[in-house]
């Protein structure tokens, strides 16, 4: 989950629809809903990525990029680790996430991502910069299940 937070920077055009094409295809549904304080989340048991209701066009887009590498990280399949208890691995998985959405936004040219994913990744990372570290190859490869999962989802244009 992330915080619905505020951006009012305009959404880079093509990000929300790459992202849901992206979220779509690996049999996630997308929906907007009252969400409490939490920007979203994604329900990995029903396939469904859910968005705040309330959050801005920008804060939509981070928070869809940020449920995206959730996915792309196959997050759900270690969810039994997510949670906080002692031991549990969801400090790693948001840090993880928030990683790949901060590069996808960036990806796509969203200068004000930055503040609020460092913000949240080091809340996670509770100032632990090699937890960061350890996360590098992780997001990497997030990112690219991301990129790739668009790039594959796009039309074929017509040769020449």
């Amino acid at each position: 989950r992330i915080d619905a937070g505020e951006l009012a920077d305009a959404v880079p055009k093509g990000m929300v629809d790459e992202l849901s094409s992206f979220v779509t295809s690996q049999g996630f549904s997308i929906s907007r809903a009252d969400t409490g304080a939490a920007g979203g989340w994604t329900d990995f048991t029903n396939k469904k990525v859910v968005i705040s209701d309330k959050a801005t066009d920008a804060g939509a887009a981070r928070t869809l990029a940020h449920e995206a590498a959730h996915i792309a990280l196959d997050h759900g399949s270690r969810a039994f680790g997510y949670h906080t208890r002692p031991g549990g691995e969801r400090p790693t998985m948001e840090v993880e996430a928030e990683s790949v959405a901060y590069v996808l936004g960036r990806h796509y040219g969203m200068d004000t991502i930055g503040a609020k994913s460092f913000e949240y990744i080091d809340s996670w990372a509770q100032g632990d910069t090699e937890k960061v570290k350890a996360t590098a190859n992780a997001v990497v490869a997030g990112v690219k299940t991301v990129l790739d999962g668009i790039k594959a989802a796009r039309p074929r244009e017509a040769a020449a």
